[in-house]
Formats: C-alpha cells, sequence, structure tokens
C-alpha cells in the first residue's frame, strides 16, 4: 500500500528535501551562508536537514516510512525537539503526509518562522469578537491542525480583513478555567498573540488558563513571551497513516489495533506531540488583568 522503501522511499526523501532547498534559496537565502544542509555539528550525533543559524531554526522532512516505529523509537522525534530546545533551536518537523495535504499551510508557516513574510504590528489593528465559522474557516486556512471546537473566538482585524485568530474553550483535561486551543496569523503580527489574549482575560475575568505547545512546530517561546509557566512535557503519541490517509490514536483505538491497521497497510508514526495541542503543557495563573 505504501510501495516499497528500499526503491521509492530514499528517492522520494532526498528529492522532497532538495525542492525545500530550492524553495528556500527562492525566498532569498544562500545555501552554506544562511543555511546548512545535513548537519551533525549542531545537536552530535544527530543529523538535522536544514540549519539556519542566525534564526536558531532547524527543520526536518520526515519520510512517512523512514521515520515510522519500524525505523524509528518513540521518542526520537520529541528527543530531537528536546535537544534542539537545550540550545534555543527551534526545530520543525515537516512529515510527509502533512506535505502532500497541506503544503501551502506549512509553506506560509515557513515564511513567519523563517521572517519573510509581511509584517504587521498588532497596535494597527483592532481585536473583535468573531463567529465560530469566521474562525474555522481562518484557522483552516493557516494552522496546520485546522479547526476545533471552541467557545470564544477572537480576530485582529486589519483593513477590515481578519489577519490574527486565538480561540478559547473550557479546560478538557485539568482543571484549569479555559484553554487557549488556537492561535494563528496571516503573516507575522508582532504583538498580536499578546493583544488577543488580554482581550480574551479582560472580557472573562478568568482566573487561569492552559495551553499545549506542539513542539513539531514550537519551542514554545511564544508562550513564554505570553507570560505561561511550563509545567510538563508529556509522553509523544502516535498517528497511523497510508499515502494521504491520516488517522489519530483516537480514532483507531480498539482490540488488536496494531495488527488491524498493519494488515490494512497502515504505518505507526510517533510525533513529537501527545495528541495535537498536547504535547507541552503550560500554565498561566492570570490575575492581572492590564
Amino acid at each position: 500500500a505504501n510501495g516499497c522503501p528500499k526503491c521509492i522511499e530514499p528517492y522520494n526523501v532526498s528529492s522532497y528535501e532538495h525542492k525545500l532547498s530550492e524553495w528556500f534559496e527562492d525566498l532569498g537565502f544562500i545555501k552554506d551562508d544562511d543555511f546548512i544542509v545535513n548537519t551533525r555539528s549542531v545537536i552530535s550525533p544527530n543529523e538535522l536537514d536544514f540549519y539556519f543559524p542566525s534564526k536558531k531554526v532547524a527543520i526536518e522532512f520526515n519520510g512517512d516510512y523512514w521515520h515510522s516505529d519500524i525505523k524509528k523509537n518513540r521518542k526520537y522525534h520529541q528527543q530531537k525537539c528536546i535537544d534542539c530546545r537545550t540550545k534555543n533551536i527551534n526545530l520543525i518537523m515537516i512529515y510527509e503526509h502533512d506535505w502532500k495535504n497541506k503544503k501551502e499551510i506549512i509553506e506560509k508557516r515557513l515564511r513567519s518562522i523563517l521572517g519573510v513574510s509581511t509584517r504587521i504590528y498588532a497596535r494597527k489593528t483592532t481585536c473583535k469578537k468573531i463567529t465560530y465559522s469566521e474562525s474555522k474557516h481562518f484557522c483552516e486556512k493557516y494552522h496546520i491542525q485546522g479547526m476545533n471546537m471552541s467557545s470564544y473566538n477572537y480576530g485582529l482585524f486589519y483593513n477590515n480583513e481578519i489577519v490574527a485568530v486565538m480561540t478559547f474553550g473550557k479546560s478538557r483535561f485539568t482543571d484549569h478555567e479555559f484553554e487557549l486551543m488556537r492561535y494563528c496569523s496571516n503573516g507575522i503580527v508582532i504583538g498580536g498573540a499578546s493583544k488577543l489574549l488580554k482581550s480574551f482575560i479582560r472580557d472573562t475575568n478568568c482566573s487561569s488558563i492552559v495551553s499545549y505547545a506542539d513542539f513539531d512546530w514550537s519551542n514554545g517561546n511564544l508562550y513564554e513571551k505570553l507570560g505561561f509557566e511550563e509545567d510538563k512535557i508529556t509522553h509523544p503519541s502516535y498517528v497511523w497513516v497510508k499515502g494521504n490517509i491520516l488517522k489519530s490514536r483516537y480514532q483507531t483505538q480498539m482490540k488488536d489495533e496494531n495488527i488491524i491497521m498493519r494488515n490494512g497497510g497502515f504505518l505507526k508514526i510517533y510525533k513529537s506531540i501527545f495528541v495535537p495541542l498536547f504535547e507541552r503543557e503550560v500554565k498561566n495563573i492570570v490575575n492581572n488583568k492590564a
């Protein structure tokens, strides 16, 4: 169902990496000056596919077969992110199935992370409550995980268009009052997350908020800037992949799950995240309504 790994996968992975390298150069970055490829000097002995030293950003392209549990242990991806984090490096994990299904979103995220997107200052925007429908449309266009159910939805408007969205709901897994569920933007909105969070706090007069960072895309720095305190790092979780089909652990939990899914041609991939938005727990008791 996934082709012959010995014949197909090595070519696919190197081909994707080559195209990514060309794309970085199209953005104006110079290979060997602005970014280094296939280096083992940063988190030796492990290799990083791409490293941008001046930006402290590393990027990995993970082919589905070679990064499934057939080839990698369950903590491989998470540990690599943690190793980079100890050096204040934000490691971005791009998985083959996500690249096939969400290439446009990934490219937009990479542009922002590498600092080559349009820049807008939050002070020039207007913060408003928006409908769930508006929030869903924006998140599905700009957030790698799409949308989830949220009760409170806020948007930043610039020239009458939404440029950033933050969503909230009751905490699903902890005793905190609320959970910050999604934040995403179109381009770089400087101070955008802070402005959205403060608006929510003023409106709800809440006492505590919890959120979860996805190590595949974030080292948690944004949460620290927002005043959150890191609580713990959870165990990594997995997804099942078959071509362009992706199933979460919650969609496949059953008796003899491994046997059934493998017989169906699926690959099991342990990501850095525990479940979407549940990799790294961050909490903040927010009493300051300023």
